[in-house]
C-alpha cells in the first residue's frame, strides 16, 4: 500500500503485537560487543513524557544523473506480483545488463496480442503508483541493477464476474526510444488497467534512520512469563548499536510501553539518559523498565509492547500471562 498512508512505526508495532512476536523487526543475529560500563542496568525513572507523534515523512529521491538507457542495455523479466484492496498487481523488472549505469524513467507504451491482433493496451498512467500499490521513483541503474514497472487491474467490477482479457506477446516501447519484447510475459485485465512510472519503491525518512540517530538502534528485551493483576511488571530493554558510529542520547528520546488485554494501559516515559549519555559503536546499553498491570486485568494472555519514540523505532512485542 502507499508508503505515506499510515505511521509505519505504529503499524509495525500493532502488527507485531497482534502476532505475539517476541523479537523486534530490527535485531542482530549475534550479541553485540559490550564495554565494561554497559554491563549494569540503568534504573527505571518515573518521568512521564508527552504522547509521541512522528513528524511527517519526507521522500528521499534516488540519484538520476546517468545517461538514458538504450534497449540493448536492458533485460526484461517478471517483477513483483500481489493483491491488495481489490487490486491485482502484475509487475515487470528491467535489469541493466550493460557495462555502465543508465537511467530508465517515465512511462513505456505497451502493446500486446489479443483476439489475434496487436493492440496498444488501454492503460491509465499514474505517477503515484499502480492501483493501491506504492509509488515508484526514477533511479539510476548500475550494471546488474534493476528498476520496476507496476501494472494493476481492479478485481471488483460487475460483481466479480467481469471476463479476464489477456494480452500476450508484449512489446514495450521505451520512453527513451527502442523496444523490448516481453517473450512469454503477459498482462491480464479485469476492471481497467493502471500503470506506474518506471523506478524503485518510494523511500522516506520513516524507512531510513539518520546515521548516528537513536532510530538506528536495535532492540532486545527480557520479559517475565507471568505477571499478576495489580502488580508492577519489571523487565529489561537492551538497546543495541550495530553501526560504526556512536549514538548520543541527546536530546533524550522518550519511549512508549503498553499492555493490551481486556484492561489495557499505554504510557510514555523519558529514557534514563542521565545514566546512559550515549551508546558507543558496536555496543549496547540496558535499561530497567516498569509497567503497572491494571488491577482489573483479567486472567489470560496479554500483549506487551515497547517502542522508542522515533519515526523508525525500534519496537518490540511479546506475550505475558496475567494471573
Amino acid at each position: 500500500m502507499r508508503a505515506a498512508s499510515v505511521s509505519r512505526v505504529a503499524a509495525a508495532l500493532f502488527a507485531c503485537l497482534l502476532a505475539g512476536c517476541g523479537e523486534s523487526a530490527r535485531h542482530s543475529t549475534a550479541p553485540a560487543p559490550r564495554t565494561p560500563t554497559q554491563e549494569a542496568v540503568a534504573p527505571w525513572i518515573d518521568e512521564p513524557a508527552p504522547s509521541y507523534s512522528a513528524p511527517p515523512a519526507t521522500v528521499i529521491p534516488y540519484p538520476t544523473e546517468a545517461e538514458p538507457c538504450k534497449a540493448a542495455q536492458l533485460k526484461l523479466a517478471r517483477g513483483r506480483v500481489g493483491a491488495a484492496a481489490g487490486t491485482e498487481l502484475e509487475g515487470f523488472k528491467f535489469t541493466n545488463i550493460g557495462t555502465v549505469a543508465c537511467l530508465l524513467r517515465g512511462f513505456p507504451v505497451i502493446s500486446g496480442v489479443h483476439a489475434g491482433r496487436r493492440v496498444v493496451l488501454p492503460i491509465r498512467r499514474s505517477p503515484r503508483g499502480a492501483g493501491t500499490f506504492e509509488a515508484l521513483l526514477p533511479a539510476d541503474m548500475a550494471p546488474g541493477a534493476h528498476v520496476f514497472l507496476d501494472v494493476a487491474t481492479g478485481a471488483g467490477c460487475d460483481s466479480g464476474s467481469a471476463p479476464r482479457v489477456v494480452y500476450r506477446d508484449l512489446l514495450f516501447r521505451l520512453p527513451t526510444g527502442g523496444t523490448l519484447r516481453g517473450g512469454k510475459l503477459s498482462i491480464f485485465e479485469l476492471c481497467g488497467l493502471e500503470m506506474s512510472q518506471l523506478g524503485l519503491p518510494e523511500r522516506t525518512t520513516w524507512d531510513h534512520p539518520a546515521p548516528g540517530s537513536a532510530g538506528a538502534l536495535e532492540i532486545r528485551w527480557s520479559i517475565p512469563a507471568t505477571a499478576r493483576a495489580g502488580s508492577t511488571l519489571h523487565y529489561v530493554i537492551t538497546l543495541v548499536n550495530p553501526t560504526s558510529l556512536n549514538i548520543p542520547l541527546s536530546p533524550c528520546p522518550s519511549y512508549s510501553e503498553g499492555l493490551y488485554a481486556a484492561a489495557s494501559t499505554k504510557l510514555t516515559f523519558a529514557l534514563n539518559c542521565s545514566a546512559v549519555h550515549a551508546i558507543p559503536a558496536h555496543s549496547q546499553a540496558r535499561f530497567a523498565m516498569e509497567l503497572a498491570v491494571p488491577q482489573d486485568a483479567k486472567a489470560g494472555f496479554a500483549k506487551l509492547g515497547w517502542n522508542l519514540n522515533t519515526p523508525t523505532g525500534p519496537y518490540v512485542g511479546g506475550v505475558v500471562a496475567i494471573s
